[in-house]
Order: structure tokens, then C-alpha cells, then sequence
């Protein structure tokens, strides 16, 4: 695993230092051509509490750097995409990022696979088919054990939905919950350096090899943990014939009170906040 930007030193001091057992993780799925984040997700946990907290960033958040306006997922094929990214998803959730990772998709499907699949129940019939981002989806609804290639559709799917990219990131949700419950415990915390031997080739992180230990040995009874997740308050919304999600002004704000002063999974389920 290495760090992404130029500058690797400079990059590590932009994050913000870690609070105690807090650690929040900024996780980037990236597309074949490792440009545009198909998938933003900050990942906040905090092993005293025994919490994980996920909130879901619409790829078409609509940005706005130097006057100029696009959607977030655009950051990365930008100048200093990974800090403008950090930079971008610190302001619209008013929380500190500690740490970063870009993974590709191959990546991904490759340690589910080393983990054994996944046990999902499949919401609808998936098809669909990118020859461009050599991208095939074939599932049908129902539970099942997902391997990797098939997750990876699963994840990426979204033209299905009737809300689009809000059916999609709820299922990631959900899905990434399910992985957790069933693959954060001590048998598969023995099968991580072969899952670190993975990330070496498709993870672009701050964080190390230890690092990653230490965080799933932190959560190794991962079915007893609190998991909430929610996504960025907001409203999809054309603007000039562009679909964007207009992220709320008090996101910040919203988020804060879900997470740190609701505190139960019933009150935040996987939802939408408007």
C-alpha cells in the first residue's frame, strides 16, 4: 500500500490527526481508469464505543472549487485530486478525515473471494452489461453467496433502481453491513495478510498494513457492533440539464445529531435525510 499524492509527506500532514479510538476513514472506489470515484463512503469508527458509522456521498454531489462547479466524483481526475477530494468531503459533512483509501474494483473482488464470498439477499434482478469498463452484471434477486465479481455488480449496479444512485447506495450500504457482521471475526482476521498482500497491488492508502490489523482486531466481534449509516443530507436536483444532489446546508449539523445524539441503528436505518 502507498500513499497517492504528490507529495507524500505534505499529503499525510493535510489529514487530520486522530482522536483517541476515533478514526475516520475516507474509502474511494474508483473506476477502470482510477479517475472518478464510482463510490464515496466516510467510514467512522470508534473501537471504545464499539461503533461504526458510514455515511454515503452521492458520486453527482454537486462541488463548487475556485468558482467553478462539478460533481465530487470528478475530484480525483483533478490536480491534487485525493486532497481536493479529502478537502471537499470534510466541508459538505462538517467531520475530520484521518485517513484515505482509493481501491479499484479488481481489489475488491479479489478479497471477497480470499474471505470466502458473502451471504446477500439480492433486492432485484441485475442486469447489465460496460464492455468499456469491462463491467458485466448478471444477479438475480435472492438470497445467495456473492463472490467477488458478482459483489462488485452488486455494488456498482444502479440503473434498476427507481431512485437511481440512492437505490444503489442504499444496497451498499447494506451490503457493506452484512460483510462486516459475517467477515469481522477472529477466523478471518488469521486470512489478512493475505488480504494485506491484496491491498498492496489495488489500495492507495495512508494507512498501513498494522494499521488495517489493528482495525479489524479492534472490531473482530463485528456482529456485536453498533453499524449506522445514513446519506448525506440532501436532495437530487437538474441544474443546466445535469442531474446533481444538492448537498443540505446543514448537513454538517444533521449528520452531528444522527450519529452523536440519536444513537441508535432504529433511528437511522439506511435513509436519505432531506
Amino acid at each position: 500500500m502507498m500513499l497517492l499524492a504528490p507529495g507524500n509527506a505534505e499529503y499525510k500532514d493535510f489529514l487530520d490527526k486522530r482522536d483517541g479510538s476515533q478514526r475516520n476513514i475516507l474509502i474511494a472506489g474508483v473506476d477502470k481508469d482510477g479517475v472518478r470515484a464510482d463510490v464515496i463512503m466516510l467510514l467512522c469508527t470508534d473501537s471504545k464505543e464499539n461503533t461504526i458509522n458510514l455515511v454515503s456521498i452521492p458520486r453527482d454531489t454537486r462541488v463548487t472549487v475556485n468558482g467553478k462547479s462539478f460533481k465530487i466524483n470528478a475530484c480525483l481526475g483533478r490536480e491534487n485530486g485525493e486532497a481536493l477530494l479529502t478537502e471537499q468531503v470534510r466541508k459538505l459533512t462538517g467531520m475530520p478525515v484521518n485517513s484515505f483509501c482509493k481501491v479499484n474494483f479488481e481489489g475488491l473482488r479479489n478479497i471477497i473471494d480470499i474471505l470466502g464470498g458473502v451471504e446477500y439477499d439480492v433486492p432485484i434482478d441485475m442486469d447489465y452489461d460496460d464492455p468499456a469498463q469491462d463491467l458485466h452484471i448478471h444477479l438475480k434477486a435472492g438470497p445467495q453467496r456473492l463472490n467477488g465479481a458478482e459483489a462488485e455488480g452488486l455494488l456498482r449496479f444502479r440503473s434498476g433502481y427507481a431512485n437511481a444512485d440512492l437505490g444503489r447506495i442504499d444496497t451498499q450500504q447494506d451490503f457493506i453491513k452484512e460483510m462486516a457482521k459475517q467477515k469481522l471475526k477472529l477466523k478471518y482476521i488469521f486470512k489478512l495478510p493475505a488480504v494485506i498482500g491484496q491491498l498492496n497491488n489495488t489500495l492507495d492508502t495512508d494507512m498501513s498494513g498494522f494499521d488495517v490489523l489493528c482495525l479489524a482486531w479492534d472490531f473482530k466481534s463485528g456482529d456485536k457492533a453498533e453499524f449506522n449509516s445514513c446519506v448525506l443530507p440532501g436532495t437530487p436536483k437538474y441544474i443546466g440539464g445535469v442531474s446533481y444532489y444538492i448537498a443540505a446546508e446543514n448537513a454538517d449539523e444533521q449528520l452531528d445529531i444522527l450519529f452523536y445524539e440519536s444513537g441508535s441503528e432504529s433511528d437511522l436505518g439506511n435513509k436519505v435525510i432531506e
